[in-house]
């Protein structure tokens, strides 16, 4: 292996090793969003769920349906405003859950069932910073292995596509001398 590509190999090491240290990060930053998004819904439904109390024994599902049937354009309007609180409160709580499973399930958590527009909240106003924790160092080590394995493999396609010629190489094939190895017996006579 030459300089230069010992060189690139230490820098992918390197920068794969920066990114995974910021994954626990990253699922820090976006379990604190979760809380953040579940405590103002909570909030906010904690009103209509007092009236529920109030007026309708505690059932919420109850006050719904009286703002959907009621004839005022507000009411109903508000009802989809109740239900959206309702679902969201749901959707946080099972994002929390997921992401308290530990840091493997919560990062496939993220990937393949988180809020698209949470994970972009976080990306926005992402803070990054070097944890030295065991999470993170694992992460780093992980992605810094994944990192090198995806340049080898990159090397390995090029080395394929525009490499250097190889030698073929013979195999338990029979010598043949050359014309000049000949001796001198074995030359054809000349006749004149």
């Amino acid at each position: 292996m030459n300089r230069v590509q010992h060189y690139i190999s230490l820098i992918i090491f390197t920068a794969g090793f920066a990114f995974g240290v910021q994954i626990p990060n990253f699922i820090d930053q976006y379990s604190k969003r979760v809380d953040a998004h579940l405590i103002e819904a909570t909030s906010l439904f904690s009103g209509y769920q007092a009236l529920a109390n109030d007026q309708q024994n505690g059932d919420i599902n109850a006050l719904i349906l009286k703002h959907e049937t009621s004839s005022d354009a507000t009411f109903r309007a508000e009802a989809a405003l109740i239900r959206g609180l309702q679902s969201n409160i749901v959707r946080y709580q099972e994002e929390g859950a997921a992401l308290a499973a530990g840091i493997w399930p919560g990062l496939i958590h993220i990937a393949l069932k988180g809020s698209a527009a949470l994970r972009q909240e976080t990306i926005n106003s992402y803070s990054a910073n070097l944890p030295l924790n065991f999470d993170a160092l694992t992460c780093g080590f992980i992605m810094a292995i994944v990192f090198c394995m995806l340049w080898e493999l990159v090397l390995l396609v090029l080395r394929g596509l525009i490499g250097r010629p190889r030698r073929q190489r013979y195999i338990n094939t029979p010598h043949k001398p050359s014309p000049r190895s000949h001796s001198h017996k074995d030359r054809p006579i000349r006749h004149a």
